[in-house]
């Protein structure tokens, strides 16, 4: 028994690992062909989230994050104050924060009714809560009267309120006059530096080997900061209603008001906000094109996995109260520091799915373009060239890397990395703007195939700088027949490979 139910665990992992990558999709039905592309796109998520070190960058972004929130959220409330969000937005954050910190005073009240428990900062939800977390009220099974009555989650509550408003003080009193236009440049590098990091993460997971220009950090992160706070917003369903009384009687909006804020309609509309809003962030970040159809799945998975967090937080509150008991007046720290570190998984994870939901086609050749041969890259080399000369010749879009991959199945991570040797060894330039993509450099009747080939070589530190220049000169001699120097191919250019055949 035993035997064969290690027999069929063995089995069932080398089809999930490897036998369901050889199975040929446009042979089965349409119900098993999407059950195979689950399970591809699940294994790259899992071999993804492990190979490009999300637990590790979260790690760092956790760092980033809590060094730099302040900056951040004094720039992003300064650009939302200029439509006149600035107010809503520190409510809809308040509010949130009030109904999470709400659980650990319904500790104290549960497991001492008579104590007189008041909370500074926002008003806190009475028992048994509402929305994602409604918890009861009663201590779990096994938690003894004695233990839940040493809690004291009002003070945890109150200091983590506290902690918040004090945070939105402190934002809402920094004048930019008084910073002077050194401090404002200061306030501005540190955002984009902290947006930098978050851009790099997601790029290793792309496999974008060049982040963004400078000019283009400060102006794609600007708008970065101006739409998230507004999707945050966007994530209630009151704006709607006071819209929409404006219009209405108040018989109908009282029914409208009652319809959006019944619990179903609530969860619902957060959830589609905060998917969209993560959407947002995972199609933006990497400096490559996410369709919005990957985005939007990825976003779905994140705002799942983080909602879920949220009431997860939410219904072991008990045990995280208990961190007073150890830390003292430093409990907020390891709660911190645990909330916003498993919320950078989350966002990773969905990435990762974003990622696989992209490119699980082209994953067979992912694994094997890690170690893609130089025959191989500068075959690819070639190949993206002679598509950058047709556009020239033809007049038509710039080439894009992405569209390529697609039409031409090839791996995405291997294009990425021709291209920016491509670009380092200057045959190939990047635009940026409405049309983003690559472009020659030079005129394709006059790069040929020997060009590119020495290019390629001697992209990186030279021979010379190494201490190879006193080995064996034949060496050098014979380096030449690499690229085919001398025969009359390697005398072709980039024009004639670009010519149709006669």
């Amino acid at each position: 028994m035993r035997q064969s139910i290690g027999h069929a665990s063995r089995q069932a992992w080398q089809f999930v690992t490897n036998d369901v990558w050889d199975i040929e999709l446009a042979s089965l039905p349409t119900f098993r062909r999407w059950w195979v592309a689950l399970v591809r796109i699940v294994h790259l998520v899992i071999r993804g989230f492990h190979e490009d070190e999300c637990p590790l960058h979260a790690s760092a972004l956790t760092f980033s994050t809590l060094m730099s929130i302040v900056p951040v959220l004094a720039l992003a409330l300064a650009l939302a104050r200029v439509f006149g969000g600035d107010e809503l937005a520190r409510q809809k954050i308040g509010s949130v924060v009030s109904e999470w910190t709400g659980r650990f005073v319904q500790v104290q009240e549960a497991t001492d009714p008579v104590a007189d428990v008041r909370v500074d900062g926002p008003s806190v939800p009475a028992s048994p809560g509402k929305g994602w977390f409604r918890t009861s009220p009663v201590p779990p099974a096994g938690m003894r009267r004695d233990q839940s009555e040493n809690l004291d989650g009002t003070e945890l509550a109150r200091r983590i309120n506290r902690m918040v408003d004090e945070m939105f003080d402190r934002v809402a009193n920094i004048s930019f006059t008084a910073l002077g236009g050194v401090g404002l440049v200061v306030l501005i590098w540190t955002v984009i530096q902290v947006l930098g990091t978050v851009e790099a993460t997601f790029n290793r997971v792309w496999g974008v080997p060049v982040g963004r220009s400078l000019w283009r950090r400060f102006t794609d992160y600007l708008s970065v900061l101006v739409v998230l706070p507004f999707l945050m917003i966007a994530a209630s369903s009151l704006p709607l209603v006071d819209f929409a009384s404006r219009f209405l009687s108040d018989q109908y909006t009282g029914m409208l008001r009652s319809f959006l804020l019944s619990d179903a309609i609530k969860h619902v509309t957060v959830l589609g906000w905060t998917t969209m809003a993560f959407a947002f962030v995972l199609a933006f970040m990497p400096n490559t094109h996410v369709r919005v159809k990957s985005a939007c799945l990825g976003g779905m998975v994140t705002s799942i996995l983080f909602i879920a967090w949220l009431w997860i937080c939410a219904t072991i509150q008990l045990w995280v109260a208990n961190y007073g008991r150890i830390y003292g007046s430093f409990a907020l720290v390891p709660i911190i520091l645990a909330w916003v570190y498993v919320s950078w998984q989350i966002i990773l994870f969905g990435a990762e799915v974003a990622f696989s939901v992209q490119n699980w086609k082209t994953y067979r050749m992912e694994q094997g373009a890690r170690r893609a041969s130089i025959e191989a890259r500068l075959h690819l080399a070639l190949a993206v060239l002679v598509e950058a000369a047709r556009a020239i010749s033809t007049g038509s879009r710039p080439f894009d890397a992405q569209a390529f991959a697609r039409r031409q199945g090839v791996p995405v991570r291997l294009l990425n990395e021709v291209i920016d040797d491509l670009v380092r060894a200057g045959l190939l330039g990047e635009l940026s703007g409405e049309t983003p993509g690559v472009v020659l450099c030079r005129l394709p009747d006059q790069v040929s195939v020997h060009d590119v080939g020495q290019a390629l070589m001697q992209l990186g530190t030279a021979p010379a700088q190494l201490g190879l220049s006193s080995l064996d000169p034949r060496i050098q001699q014979a380096l030449g027949l690499v690229v085919g120097t001398g025969s009359g191919v390697a005398r072709l250019t980039l024009a004639e490979l670009a010519a149709d055949p006669a």
